[in-house]
């Protein structure tokens, strides 16, 4: 490995402090919008692979900045590998935005569901129950009416004279 100038140590060191600060945001960014993922969204498997991926690039970009920085003074490959994860970590982030899966009711509509579906049992049992009061109102009329008629039967009957038996 040769050395190098120290001009061109600094401008490697300042690129890398700007990608170990990148890196920092992005992964502080990602774990915040887990919480929000977690909370409104159900995701899926592939969801937290890529997740998964893009943490460990972004964590591998800061160690591998590391390691560049600990041999500043010698040509190698460290700040490109850092440069590289950062470039992984950003692709599997945005990735993994395709795989959130569906979105998770709320309370608030589970409860009006639930609501829905009492008030549409109730709303049949109020029809069972009108059907059935109005066949007893038909029962009860039919009732009625045949008391009426033998109330009529009746009055006939109390002003007919009983017939004599005959005797023999």
């Amino acid at each position: 490995m040769s050395t190098i100038s120290v001009e061109r140590g600094q401008r490697r060191l300042a690129i890398s402090q700007v990608l170990f600060t990148v890196a920092g945001v992005v992964l502080a960014g990602m774990f915040t919008g887990v919480f929000f993922v977690v909370d409104k969204r159900e995701p899926e498997l592939w969801y937290w692979l890529l997740m998964g991926s893009a943490a460990a690039s972004l964590v591998y970009s800061c160690v591998a900045g590391g390691w560049g920085i600990e041999k500043l003074d010698l040509e190698h490959k460290h700040f490109d590998r850092q440069a590289i994860a950062v470039l992984l970590g950003f692709i599997f982030l945005v990735a993994s935005l395709f795989f959130l899966g569906k979105e998770k009711a709320d309370q608030q509509t589970k409860t009006i569901g639930q609501i829905q579906r009492d008030l549409g049992a109730i709303s049949t049992n109020l029809k069972r129950l009108g059907e059935e009061l109005g066949k007893a109102q038909q029962d009860q009329s039919a009732q009625l009416a045949e008391l009426k008629k033998l109330r009529v039967d009746v009055e006939k009957l109390k002003h007919q004279p009983f017939p004599k038996k005959k005797s023999k």
